[in-house]
């Protein structure tokens, strides 16, 4: 009797089929401006003379340069201009939530100060209620003490 191994598949990681993907993508791109260039001299009807060296030089930047150029720059110029949308958006999020936090501390501020005025006061007439009792307090104070506290006995 025999015994079949069965065939594993091979596992290919993602970094070599990004690496796979990106090869064909390169070799196809230069392969077309290869073919791009010939055409382009080939069917040319001038024969590349001085005066028009500058007019086949301008289509080669046009074509060659500038176009890949825009292509490969506009999703760039899309996700600046989608990082700017949110950065307004979150800018007047944080306003919205900082004007709340200003306004918060703002009332909390105000029941602060109704607060301690309103223990001033308490403190002050209770103050005033037991200046009464200020000799009874003072009786075993010394002499000098006493002198400096501002009353004449």
């Amino acid at each position: 009797m025999t015994t079949t191994i069965p065939r594993t598949k091979r596992v290919v990681s993602a970094k070599a089929s990004f690496r796979r993907a990106m090869f064909w993508i390169v070799a196809v791109t230069i392969f077309i401006f290869g073919v791009g260039m010939m055409l382009v001299i080939e069917a040319s009807p001038i024969a590349l003379l001085p005066d028009q060296v500058s007019i086949l030089g301008d289509i080669f930047m046009v074509v060659l340069l500038l176009c890949p150029l825009m292509l490969c720059g506009l999703p760039l110029y899309l996700a600046l201009v989608a990082g700017v949308y949110g950065l307004i958006r979150l800018d007047s999020g944080t306003a919205y939530r900082l004007r709340q936090l200003q306004h918060t501390s703002h009332k909390v501020q105000m029941t602060t100060e109704k607060v301690t005025q309103s223990l001033a006061k308490r403190s002050i007439q209770l103050h005033a209620r037991a200046e009464f009792l200020r000799p009874l307090f003072r009786i075993f104070d010394r002499i000098e003490d006493k002198k400096d506290d501002g009353q004449r006995q």
